[in-house]
C-alpha cells in the first residue's frame, strides 16, 4: 500500500479537476495495469494519451509505484474477468493474491473460501475465460431483450453491443462487447439499467457499428445527436464550480427544462434543454448521489464531496415533487474556504473587539441573523473555531452538519427516531457544555429552551431576519419577556452579503447625484458617496462583480440597553438609545462600502438595506 504520509495531487485528464491520487481508488478495468479514478468525474485514465500516463508515473511517489507494481504481478485471467465485471474489487484481488503466495491454492478456490464469490460463480467465470465473440459480428447476434430495453440508439451512440445474458445463482450477468474497458461510469450505468453485472469483451468498433445500424429506426447521423444526461450533468457541475456558483436549480416547464445558476447571490438563467430529457436527467442525478430510484420524481436528498483544483466541495442535492414532475436543487459548498478565522470575516477593528468579548462570556445568548444564503453559517463556524481555541466544551445541533470540526460534539436531529430538536436540545444541555450552538430556531418553544440554557452556558443561535431589530421584534411578538431578553442577551449580529465590484475592471461611476436620490438615497447620503462600478471583464465573466462583501450590523447589549428595555422602553425608543451609545445601522455600513469602492448603490437598492 502507499505510505500514509504521501500525497500526490494530480490534474484529471478528463475533467481537469485536481485530486490526491494516493487517496483515490483504483479502477477495475485491467488488474494488470489499473489507473486511479478521479473522485470528481469518476473516470480513470486507462484510455488517455500515453504522454499523460508516462508523466503521471514519472512523478508518482515511491509508495504508489510499489502498490501499482503489486498489481502488475497478477497474471490470472479469472481475476481480470471478476474485477472487470465488478464482482470483486482490486483490494479484494490483492488480498486473495497475498493469500495465494502463502497457501499456494488456486485463486478461484481462495476467492470462494474468503466469501468473495460463490462456487457457481467460479464455475461460470472459468467458462467465460474461454468465451469467443461471434466473428464476424452480425445484427442477429444482439440479445434482443437487452437491445430493446435500452434502445438501439443507446447502444449505437456508446459503441457497445449486447451479446448474451446469463443467470448464475441469484445474480444476472451481461456479456457486453465494447471498444475499451476504461469506461467506468458507462459500465456502472449499465449495471443499474440492466440489473446485471456487465462483463466487457473487446470488439472492433467498425464491427459494432455495422451490426447495430440495421436495428436503428433513424439515420446514424440523427442517432449520434442523442442527448446524454450523464455527460450533461457532469458538465454543468464542472461549469458551476468553475464559475463560483453556490447553487443550481433544474426546473421543468411545460415545454423545456430550465437550468439556473446562482453566482454571488444572483440567480441567472444558464441554459435550457428539451423537456423529454427530464426523467433521464433525474435518473442520472439519483445514481450520482446514490438515491433510491423507485420513483425518479419522489422526494430524495443526497450529498457527496469532490475535489477540484486542490479544493474540496460538498454537493448537496434535493429533489422535490413539483407541478411539472419534480424540481432539483443542488447546493455547492466550498469546504476548503468554509472554516475561516474570526479576523477573516471583515469585521471592523471595533466590531471585532466587541464580538470577541461577547464570545468570551461564560453564559448568555449571542444571535447571528440574516436572510437565507447570506453567510450566517460561515460566520457561526468561525465563531466556533475561535471559541474552540480556549478549550471550551462545545456541542452543536445542526442539520446538515456542513463540516466536522475535531473535538466539537456535533449532533443532527433525527425526528423519525424520536430525536427532534426539542428533545436533542434537552439532552445536549444535560451534558453541561460551555457552548451550545443551535443552527435553527423553528419556534418560540425552542427559543425559550435556548434562553434557559443561556443561564449557565453561552448559547449561539442562527436566526432568519433582515435586521437586529427584527430579531428583537420576533422575540417580543412570540411572548418572550423583556426581563428574559435583558438578562440573557449578549449580542445580536445581522449580516448581509452584497456583490463586490470586480477589482480588475472597477472605475468611477458617471451616475448623477439626482439619479442617486431617485434610487432611494437621501440628499445627505448622495452628497456623502462617490460611487464606483465594474465595466465587466473576463475575470468576472463580464458581470462587473466578483465575489461578495460581508456587511455586519452589531447590537451590543450593554447594561444601559438591558435596564432600559426591562423598565418598559419600546423597541423604537431603544433604537434611539442604541444610536446614542454607538450603534450603526446596516445602511450606514453599506454606504461606507460604497464609498470605499467595494460595492455599488445597486446592491444597496437591491437588498433594500435600511
Amino acid at each position: 500500500m502507499a505510505d500514509e504520509h504521501e500525497e500526490y495531487v494530480v490534474q484529471c485528464f478528463n475533467c481537469l479537476g485536481e485530486y490526491d491520487a494516493v487517496e483515490a481508488l483504483w479502477c477495475h478495468h485491467d488488474p494488470h495495469n489499473p489507473t486511479k479514478i478521479c473522485p470528481y468525474c469518476l473516470n480513470c485514465f486507462c484510455n488517455v494519451p500515453q504522454e499523460y500516463q508516462q508523466q503521471f508515473w514519472d512523478h508518482a511517489p515511491p509508495g504508489l509505484k510499489r502498490e501499482h507494481e503489486s498489481f502488475r504481478e497478477v497474471r490470472q485471467p479469472l481475476g481480470n474477468l471478476l474485477v472487470q465485471a465488478g464482482i470483486i474489487t482490486m483490494e479484494q484481488m490483492l488480498m486473495a493474491v497475498s493469500d495465494q503466495s502463502r497457501s499456494r491454492e488456486r485463486l478461484g478456490e481462495i476467492l470462494v473460501r474468503l466469501g468473495f464469490i460463490t462456487p457457481e460463480e467460479l464455475e461460470f467465470f472459468l467458462k467465460i475465460q474461454h468465451y469467443h465473440p461471434p466473428d464476424p459480428l452480425r445484427p442477429e447476434h444482439a440479445d434482443e431483450a437487452m437491445l430493446n430495453k435500452l434502445t438501439p440508439v443507446y447502444w449505437y451512440t456508446r459503441r457497445i453491443f449486447p451479446l448474451e445474458r446469463h443467470t448464475v445463482g441469484k445474480k444476472q450477468y451481461a456479456i457486453i462487447g465494447c471498444t475499451n474497458r476504461s469506461q467506468t461510469e458507462l459500465f456502472e450505468e449499465l449495471r443499474d439499467l440492466l440489473l446485471a453485472h456487465p462483463i466487457p469483451i473487446l470488439l472492433d468498433e467498425e464491427a459494432i457499428v455495422a451490426a447495430l445500424k440495421p436495428h436503428l429506426d433513424q439515420s446514424p447521423e440523427a442517432a449520434e445527436k442523442v442527448f446524454d444526461p450523464g455527460k450533461w450533468f457532469s458538465q454543468i457541475i464542472a461549469g458551476a464550480i468553475t464559475r463560483g456558483a453556490t447553487d443550481l436549480h433544474i426546473d421543468p416547464t411545460p415545454t423545456d427544462i430550465q437550468l439556473r445558476i446562482r453566482i454571488d447571490g444572483v440567480l441567472y438563467k444558464w441554459q435550457t434543454v428539451s423537456r423529454d430529457h427530464f426523467i433521464p436527467i433525474l435518473r442520472r442525478i439519483r445514481a450520482f448521489f446514490k438515491m433510491p430510484d423507485t420513483d425518479p420524481t419522489s422526494m430524495a436528498r443526497g450529498s457527496l464531496e469532490v475535489r477540484v483544483k486542490k479544493k474540496v466541495y460538498r454537493l448537496q442535492c434535493m429533489i422535490l415533487p413539483a407541478q411539472y414532475a419534480a424540481s432539483v436543487t443542488l447546493k455547492i459548498v466550498n469546504l476548503s474556504d468554509f472554516l475561516k478565522d474570526i479576523d477573516q470575516l471583515s469585521f471592523s477593528p471595533e466590531q471585532l473587539v466587541s464580538v470577541q468579548s461577547a464570545l468570551a462570556a461564560p453564559q448568555g445568548l449571542v444571535v447571528v441573523s440574516g436572510p437565507p444564503m447570506h453567510g450566517t453559517i460561515t460566520t457561526e463556524y468561525a465563531f466556533l473555531k475561535f471559541m474552540q481555541k480556549y478549550d471550551r466544551k462545545i456541542a452543536t445541533i445542526e442539520s446538515p452538519i456542513y463540516l466536522t470540526i475535531p473535538e466539537i460534539q456535533q449532533f443532527t436531529p433525527e425526528p423519525v427516531q424520536g430525536r427532534d430538536i426539542h428533545t436533542l436540545l434537552r439532552q445536549v444541555v444535560q451534558m453541561h457544555p460551555d457552548v451550545v450552538y443551535l443552527a435553527s430556531v423553528p419556534g418560540p418553544e425552542i427559543l425559550r429552551e435556548a434562553l434557559e440554557a443561556a443561564t449557565h452556558s453561552l448559547v449561539l443561535l442562527d436566526f432568519n431576519a433582515m435586521s437586529v431589530w427584527e430579531v428583537l421584534h420576533w422575540m417580543v411578538d412570540h411572548g418572550i419577556s423583556a426581563s428574559q431578553i435583558s438578562s440573557r442577551l449578549r449580542m445580536v449580529i445581522n449580516q448581509r452579503l452584497v456583490r463586490r465590484i470586480c477589482p480588475n475592471c472597477r472605475h468611477l461611476s458617471s451616475i448623477q447625484r439626482s439619479l442617486l436620490v431617485r434610487m432611494g438615497l437621501t440628499p445627505a447620503e448622495a452628497d456623502r458617496v462617490t460611487p464606483y462600478e465594474g465595466a465587466g471583464c473576463e475575470r468576472c465573466n463580464h458581470l462587473g462583480y466578483r465575489g461578495r462583501v460581508p456587511l455586519f450590523e452589531l447590537l451590543e447589549w450593554t447594561p444601559e440597553l438591558g435596564e432600559a428595555f426591562a423598565s418598559g422602553m419600546s423597541l423604537e425608543e431603544l433604537r434611539g438609545l442604541a444610536k446614542q451609545l454607538g450603534y450603526r445601522s446596516m445602511r450606514e455600513i453599506c454606504l461606507d462600502k460604497i464609498q470605499a469602492g467595494e460595492t455599488t448603490v445597486d446592491e444597496l437598492q437591491r437588498w433594500n438595506i435600511q
